[in-house]
């Protein structure tokens, strides 16, 4: 069974950084705006609370602000709690294991690259990123760094599993 998640949005809101009552670890929290288009209209926007524990991750999700673009890979989460009237909540989050700061989005026409209409695909993510003309190089060596470093942990683990 697998629970991977790859996300890249933009974060709703400054993060909030917070401490497990028990001991001293630390936690970031935000919520993070993506979208989806059919290529016919505006996209629609869906949030996910994202949630980071890793102490790399931890001090780079400290440093954005709101409007950061992001990548994350991660997993989702299904969390149960009490709420303040007592009743039983559930939640769905992303645990954040991976996090790359893709820097804040333009805020002046003239600071967009020409776009390209003519690529013959209706959504961006039926392309692989490396061959879809609108993904960004810093994004596309994201992805790398992120697919590399994951093909490491699996090797790594294999090696652990059968005692290489």
């Amino acid at each position: 069974m697998i629970n991977k998640v790859i996300l890249m949005g933009y974060l709703g809101a400054d993060p909030r950084l917070s401490y497990y009552a028990n001991n001293d670890k630390k936690r970031v929290t935000f919520s993070l705006a993506t979208g989806s288009t059919n290529g016919k209209g505006p996209s629609a926007t869906t949030w996910h609370d994202v949630v980071v524990f890793n102490e790399r991750d931890v001090e780079r999700a400290t440093a954005l602000t709101k409007g950061s673009r992001v990548y994350i890979e991660g997993y989702i989460n299904k969390n149960t709690y009490q709420a303040k009237d007592g009743t039983t909540q559930k939640a769905m989050q992303i645990i954040a294991t991976t996090l790359f700061d893709l820097g804040k989005p333009p805020t002046h026409i003239s600071d967009v690259a020409d776009y390209d209409d003519s690529f013959p695909f209706q959504a961006e993510d039926e392309v692989p990123p490396e061959m879809n003309p609108n993904v960004e190089p810093t994004l596309l060596t994201a992805i790398n760094k992120a697919k590399a470093a994951h093909d490491e942990r699996l090797k790594r683990l294999e090696g652990e599993r059968y005692g290489q």
